[in-house]
């Protein structure tokens, strides 16, 4: 997680998450069938479980929502629909081993 974010609706904190490799994905962008191809690079994250945070040791159900390269939010307050919810998933603390 590199930021952390307030949704101007109210809710969160959302986190932005940056990928180590971007993706390409076909936006729908209108009828008939008109679509945007973009990259997307980051994912911004947030508890769907009440009383519960990401980063919670048992992990968590979390929304998930697609970040274009070059859109990356800049202040502190974002509106969650600005961004697209592309899924919901579960996200949880990884250890890695000490060298």
């Amino acid at each position: 997680m590199t930021r952390e974010f307030r949704d101007t609706k109210g809710g969160g904190p959302w986190f932005l998450v940056r990928l180590e490799e971007p993706f390409e994905y076909q936006l729908k962008i209108g009828e008939p069938l008109r679509y945007r191809l973009t990259q997307v690079d980051a994912f911004l994250i947030r508890s769907r479980w009440e009383g519960h945070e990401v980063g919670d040791s048992n992990g968590v159900s979390v929304f998930v929502l697609l970040v274009e390269r070059d859109r990356h939010p800049v202040d502190e307050k974002i509106d969650s629909h600005d961004f697209v919810h592309i899924a919901w998933g579960m996200c949880r603390p990884v250890s890695f081993p000490v060298k």
